[in-house]
């Protein structure tokens, strides 16, 4: 926020590798770096409110997740209060970005909750076993995440929905058309 409401981050920065002596054929023009700021940070500037809204329910949603963590907590009988989910939430935060170069968070999503409960003086198991109802919940929506491409990639390979699609004329068997 500092950097933003100061206007001239990449000015600072053009200014500081000019004095270092790096990379001369990126300090020469001035205009790119001052363009970079406004790039990056001009939406602050011209768009506050849009700024504020967008941190607003950044916020909202992750405190969604410090709701479900409580949700999950209470049918898992763990007794932990809001400022052990919140703490929970945040130190999970901290281990995917920790570990964001694991495919999928294999192991990490189930192994940072268990050392988190760990930490926080509660049952790793139950800690483990918030991990894997997340990791259910992920691929739950994965799961209609897939259900509606294969929708949709129906739609545009047939032309019509499966739903809509023209019903196929069955024949009708009669007595005397099974013959042996």
């Amino acid at each position: 926020f500092y950097l933003s409401w100061r206007q001239d981050f990449f000015q600072r920065a053009h200014a500081f590798v000019v004095r270092q002596g790096w990379l001369s054929q990126w300090t020469a023009n001035v205009d790119v770096w001052r363009k970079l700021d406004e790039n990056i940070f001009g939406s602050y500037w011209r768009y506050p409110r849009d700024h504020a809204l967008s941190v607003l329910f950044f916020a909202l949603g992750w405190s969604m997740g410090v709701v479900e963590i409580r949700l999950i907590l209470y049918f898992l009988h763990v007794p932990a209060g809001w400022a052990t989910a919140v703490a929970i939430e945040a130190l999970s935060i901290l281990v995917d970005q920790a570990f964001f170069y694991v495919p999928a968070k294999i192991g990490t999503q189930e192994g940072g909750k268990y050392f988190i409960f760990l930490l926080l003086g509660l049952s790793p198991v139950s800690g483990f076993a918030l991990g894997v109802v997340r990791r259910l919940r992920e691929i739950a929506w994965v799961f209609v995440g897939l259900l509606i491409f294969a929708y949709y990639h129906y739609i545009s390979r047939h032309g019509s929905t499966p739903l809509m699609a023209e019903p196929r004329r069955v024949p009708i068997l009669r007595s005397g058309d099974l013959q042996r």
